[in-house]
């Protein structure tokens, strides 16, 4: 006979100590054997509700040691805030409410309960019962109690032939790994299964196989990292893996420094909705600002009558160029119009710039002296000589930490990525549109700066003076701060893992 018999998850579904005719039976049953047995039973508990326990059960002494499960599953073995939960009509499926144990058990080496003399080290175990086993601290304290082997009982009816059975027996190997322990995995329907302290499935059953498993498990007392420690040991590793994150930097192409050029067709992309109150000046200060300059005007059919204005400039001025969109389409596709546009056009350095006079045009030949030897130039707001006016302290706050997010996930040594008054080379422009623009609004801005440093380009940052409009309300909204940060983290996440840039 084996020195210890294990029977599953409430394997007897009442109280044998309440129940003179059921523990006949199982007196009868574990007499048979011979040897001390782990039962799963399911006695009453104070205030109408039930315990779900092991019972350790010794041939012709009784039960000498019990341990109830501590962490019932809610609104599967009891139900919270049931007074309150009332009306849910789907929670009469668990009438009674299950009482949780107290704490671990240690139960006692089986050889001893039997007196067989044996020059063997002691071997005394611990269980827990099915759900708990997800908990890693629960198993922790159990063999810190000294157990050299770990049980788990569980009853899987309800999983029936999906895949649940199967993720608890592995659930049971990480437990085993992380404590370094041999582990019975009992199961009254389901898997059950032996794991050896690495992890590995040594023995198993099939899904509803009527079986006994045997297996020989030496005791095992030394402790791992993670019994010693606990979940300090994960925490530990995670700010590890975090710090590791925040501070690795994605690797950077290696390019060649440009080639100097000197701007001889720079067109300037103003996007506008409802800009009628500003454009006309925005327009004639670009012009006057560099001779050399152009300016496409890409309006989203605005109500207010902005294009008119613009073909009103456009019919005296050869320099100022109108295009018409069909309804309001966002600020990314209507500069992304405009880069194509002013590709197609032949034009040598294109410029974005808001059309609501936040920025000024007299800043403009500051940017176009900057683009002679960088691929990309931004005027800065966060740079020495940089200044924001105007704004209140939230806007500005939110402003920096937005940058400031930005640059710490992306290791992007940029102060104003996201910016909306900056410069590209033609080349550099066409190659960071080739693969396609996925954000709008301030994660358009700085996917476009983050993809220009990452790929090797150039990039300059210049100051300027970010002044609010004067006009109209601003367009940026939760849902744009929102998509900034999701995708500044993706991208983060993506290009750790990815080292091709």
């Amino acid at each position: 006979p084996p020195d210890l018999a294990i029977w599953p998850e409430n394997s007897v579904d009442r109280d044998p100590e309440r129940n003179p005719d059921l523990r006949a039976l199982v007196e009868s049953s574990v007499g048979e054997v011979g040897v001390p047995t782990l039962i799963g039973a399911i006695p009453d508990a104070p205030g109408g509700r039930f315990y779900n326990e092991n019972d350790y059960y010794v041939p012709g002494v009784g039960v000498v040691e019990r341990y109830r499960k501590q962490h019932p599953v809610p609104f599967g073995e009891y139900v919270p805030f049931r007074r309150w939960l009332g009306f849910i009509k789907e929670l009469a499926l668990v009438p009674r409410d299950m009482a949780p144990g107290e704490g671990p058990v240690l139960f006692a080496d089986p050889r001893t309960l039997q007196k067989r003399p044996t020059e063997a080290p002691p071997m005394p175990f611990t269980s827990v019962i099915c759900f708990e086993n997800a908990f890693g601290d629960l198993t922790r304290q159990a063999v810190n109690l000294g157990a050299t082997f770990l049980v788990v009982t569980t009853n899987n009816l309800t999983f029936q032939r999906t895949a649940l059975s199967e993720q608890h027996v592995v659930w049971s190997q990480v437990r085993a790994a992380e404590n370094g322990r041999w582990t019975v995995h009992a199961a009254l329907t389901g898997i059950s299964a032996i794991v050896d302290p690495t992890g590995n499935v040594v023995a198993r059953t099939g899904l509803f196989e009527p079986a006994i498993l045997r297996a020989d498990i030496p005791p095992i007392r030394r402790r791992t990292i993670y019994t010693a420690l606990g979940d300090w040991f994960p925490l530990v590793c995670g700010l590890g893996v975090a710090l590791a994150f925040l501070f690795s930097v994605p690797v950077r192409r290696r390019r060649e420094p440009p080639e100097p050029l000197e701007p001889r067709r720079p067109l300037v992309i103003l996007p506008t909705y409802d800009e009628a109150a500003t454009i006309e000046d925005v327009v004639r200060r670009v012009l006057a600002a560099d001779r050399r300059v152009e300016v496409l005007v890409v309006d989203d059919a605005s109500p207010d009558g902005t294009a008119e204005v613009v073909r009103r400039l456009a019919a005296g001025e050869s320099r100022v160029n109108l295009l018409v969109r069909e309804g309001k389409r966002g600020l990314a596709s209507a500069y992304l119009e405009g880069f194509r546009r002013g590709l197609d056009e032949g034009h040598d350095v294109i410029v974005e710039m808001d059309a609501d006079l936040s920025h000024h045009p007299e800043e403009l030949p500051r940017l176009l002296e900057a683009i002679e030897t960088s691929d990309m130039v931004i005027g800065s707001r966060y740079v020495p000589g940089g200044a924001v006016t105007n704004w209140s302290r939230a806007r500005v706050i939110l402003s920096k930490g937005g940058n400031l997010y930005a640059r710490t996930l992306l290791r992007l040594p940029l102060r104003d990525a996201t910016s909306g008054f900056r410069a590209f080379r033609r080349e550099a422009l066409e190659a960071l549109l080739e693969p396609g623009v996925s954000s709008d609004g301030y994660g358009f801005q700085v996917e476009l700066a983050y993809l220009a440093w990452r790929w090797g380009y150039a990039v300059a940052e210049v100051p300027i003076t970010f002044r609010e409009r004067e006009h109209g309300t601003s367009k940026i909204s939760r849902r744009i701060i929102a998509e900034a940060m999701l995708k500044v983290t993706g991208w983060a996440w993506r290009d750790r893992f990815r080292r091709e840039p």
